[in-house]
């Protein structure tokens, strides 16, 4: 199952183009001239971000949360099948600590 990280996408009217954020990890940012690079850019740099902040870490990552009825985030991020495999058996080992 694919994880979908939603992100908040910004008219930069300053400068032009857009800025985004990702909901559920705010050190994952980005920008870009248009939409679509904006959020090309922001995937990019979340799996950077999930690589160095969270695997190298042994940090449990946060799981998306993305409600499909919200328009308040309607711009998101699909992390490729396998990292989202990654992420979850990852977490899996947390939560078996947890118990």
């Amino acid at each position: 199952m694919k994880l979908r990280y939603p992100v908040e996408l910004t008219r930069d009217i300053e400068i032009g183009g857009f800025t985004t954020q990702v909901k559920d990890i705010p050190s994952a940012y980005s920008e870009g001239d248009c939409r679509e690079e904006a959020l090309t850019m922001t995937l990019s740099v979340l799996l950077d971000v999930l690589r160095f902040n969270y695997f190298e870490r042994n940090c449990p990552v946060p799981i998306p949360f993305f409600d499909d009825d919200s328009d308040e985030y309607s711009d998101y991020v699909e992390i490729p099948e396998d990292i989202s495999a990654k992420i979850h058996t990852f977490n899996a080992r947390f939560e078996s600590i947890a118990l």
